[in-house]
């Protein structure tokens, strides 16, 4: 247009714009727009006239796509047909503008087509990328995969859009192979394999826009070719399960397919919701009085470890020729306090070690912290406790306060040596200064140790005597004990100077009072001690079970060894005796490899294997357990043998 005295007029753009019903409303594409006119005067400034009725709107180029009303608003024609048009405003009757002019263009856009792909469900990094067509039984489950649905729109402006989790987007199914679930997943269709066959997918988008593919379901396995413990725990170095006692968590295992697929997470992520963990995976924990682990792969934490951490193992069984998949990962127990409750040692790791890993030996320091869970909204106002600890093996040398001394009401040494092995700690604080919320582990101070004995063995720490006070408020002169004086996460076993031998073998050592108990004693078998014939010395022939006796011949001593030994090396037992009965498996501390479920058949295997995914083969470690026994470490079951 020509150069007018005053500035042009400014329009602003009003882009792309669809007409109903058009699919394109689903994608924010607008069905009107508005224009906005500003003019500009040297001595006024900018003026707006979008409405005023001096403003003059013509479509110059597309009448047949828009319409634009004397107020400036832009809507697209009835019809079928896309592209764009041009309207020009000006001002003939406005002898200040009537040589200013603007033009602007409009397009009006909709939903020229759909097209959509499958994607493996659960998505894993870079299944994006993974187009599927087939589902297939997942390992030998009577379930099938399933798929994601990935849909796209084309619009007539060339761009495209992802209207996978949009609404407007409805999917059916040709037969009964394959069910789209209604529900959806993340608000995405997800498809469901149902039997085998083949099925037409149908996905619509709007009244013009479908697009149909086939989905094949079919009998043939995709195969577990490995497994991958992913959990999180309370630490990861060292890996440890650390929290209150009979305390439960998913853990997470991610399986990898031969056909590429996986899950991230078969335990607790969206797999499990429709194959449950059990149908596909079995769980064992060769230490389930510390961490025991359930069918579905929670994990429960029962007692702190004590000088190796427990071995949590997952497997996949042999499917359609495959090998079996198995994958191990190792973990600490640490127990930790409850509301009310003391805790003595590491927090991860082994409790009492110097560097919560490895057993203590001689002549090496142990710090052996004290922390007190004060829970949520409570006032600490005291606590008392005597702490008993090995005195055959440890030396006190010192004792660390971490609280202030207000909260000590200024005597910083409150604990004292009332005897060799034992201190009485006695910390309690004012009400005004008491204020210790939200600290689950609170540091009340550290006791130093060193080994002065070069000898193995099994000490305790014990808290026989403890008691807290805790208020409602500051201003509360009520004290409630929380636990009922009872300290369950600090008390525990400790380990000196293992051999290489123990350390491999003891799976979890007994604390020092049962230790005390299970002397052997020659007296106490001897109701046992019938004359030996082809009897076996099993419960019914005996008034007392004489534990230790896996030969059955009425007596436990070097021969138990040497039968054990026998079995190990596959070799010919005595007539009758060639499995070993659940009753000789009882004789056994419950760590031994011969105790597990189901009865061990010398001929299944010869050691250092698995009979079956549960139960592993004895090895030669087993005869050196029995060997301990033998020298006096007393690790059988019954407390007086």
């Amino acid at each position: 247009g020509a150069i007018p005295p005053a500035p042009p007029a400014n329009t602003a753009a009003p882009g792309s714009i669809t007409r109903p019903p058009d699919a394109a409303t689903q994608v924010q594409r607008r069905t009107s727009a508005q224009l906005n006119v500003i003019v500009s005067f040297p001595q006024q400034g900018a003026v707006t006239f979008t409405t005023d009725p001096r403003t003059v709107y013509t479509v110059v180029a597309g009448a047949d796509l828009i319409q634009v009303s004397s107020l400036g608003l832009v809507s697209a024609r009835d019809g079928t047909a896309f592209g764009a048009a041009v309207i020009n405003v000006t001002f003939p009757s406005y002898s200040r503008a009537s040589r200013v002019w603007a033009s602007i263009t409009v397009r009006v856009d909709g939903v020229t087509g759909l097209t959509w792909r499958a994607t493996p469900y659960p998505a894993y990094p870079n299944s994006a990328a993974v187009s599927t067509t087939t589902l297939r039984r997942v390992h030998c489950t009577t379930t099938f995969q399933r798929a994601s649905v990935v849909a796209t729109v084309s619009l007539s402006d060339n761009k495209t859009v992802d209207v996978s989790t949009n609404s407007f987007l409805t999917a059916s199914s040709a037969t009964t192979s394959v069910v789209p679930n209604p529900a959806r997943v993340l608000s995405q269709y997800v498809l469901v394999g149902a039997a085998p066959g083949s099925s037409p997918i149908t996905l619509t988008f709007g009244p013009a826009a479908t697009s149909t593919a086939d989905i094949n379901v079919t009998d043939a396995s995709a195969t577990v070719v490995a497994l991958e413990w992913t959990t999180v725990w309370q630490s990861s170095s060292p890996r440890t399960f650390a929290a209150i006692q009979k305390s439960a968590m998913t853990t997470a295992v991610r399986v990898t397919f031969d056909d590429g697929t996986v899950f991230t997470d078969a335990v607790g992520g969206p797999s499990a919701s429709w194959l449950p963990p059990n149908q596909l995976l079995a769980f064992d924990s060769d230490d389930a009085d510390t961490i025991s682990i359930s069918a579905s792969g929670a994990a429960t934490i029962k007692a702190s470890s004590v000088i190796v951490p427990v071995s949590l193992r997952v497997a996949a069984a042999s499917c359609d020729g495959s090998p079996a998949v198995s994958a191990t990962s190792t973990v600490y127990a640490n127990l930790e306090p409850d509301v009310g409750d003391i805790d003595l040692g590491n927090r991860y790791g082994l409790p009492f070690s110097a560097d919560g890993v490895t057993p203590l030996v001689n002549g090496q320091l142990l710090d052996v912290p004290m922390r007190i869970n004060f829970g949520t909204g409570w006032y600490f106002t005291f606590t008392s406790f005597n702490l008993h600890y090995p005195s055959e093996w440890l030396t006190l040398r010192s004792v660390t306060y971490s609280l202030p001394d207000d909260y000590t009401n200024g005597n910083a040494e409150w604990c004292n040596t009332i005897k060799v092995g034992e201190v009485s700690c006695q910390p309690s604080a004012g009400f005004s200064t008491a204020l210790l919320r939200n600290n689950p582990a609170y540091l009340i101070g550290t006791l130093r140790f060193v080994v002065h004995s070069a000898s193995y063995g099994v000490g305790n720490f014990s808290v026989p005597d403890y008691s807290a006070g805790f208020a409602t408020s500051s201003s509360n002169s009520v004290q409630y004990p929380i636990n009922g004086g009872s300290a369950v996460a600090g008390p525990g076993p400790v380990v000196f100077n293992p051999g290489q031998q123990a350390v491999a073998e003891i799976r979890r050592a007994a604390p020092l009072e049962q230790q005390q108990q299970m002397r052997r004693s020659d007296s106490s078998c001897s109701s046992c001690r019938v004359a030996k014939s082809s009897a076996v010395c099993g419960v019914g022939q005996c008034t007392a079970q004489c534990f230790g006796d896996v030969n059955a011949d009425c007596v436990f001593n070097g021969g138990d060894v040497s039968y054990v030994q026998t079995v190990l090396l596959s070799q010919p037992v005595q007539p009758g005796y060639g499995t070993i009965s659940s009753w000789q498996r009882q004789q056994m501390t419950p760590t031994f490899f011969f105790y597990d479920s189901g009865a061990f058949d010398r001929n299944l295997c010869t050691g250092g294997t698995y009979v079956d995914a549960r139960t592993p083969c004895p090895t030669n470690n087993d005869a050196i357990q029995l060997t301990y026994v033998l020298a006096g470490y007393s690790l059988f079951l019954n407390a007086s043998h």
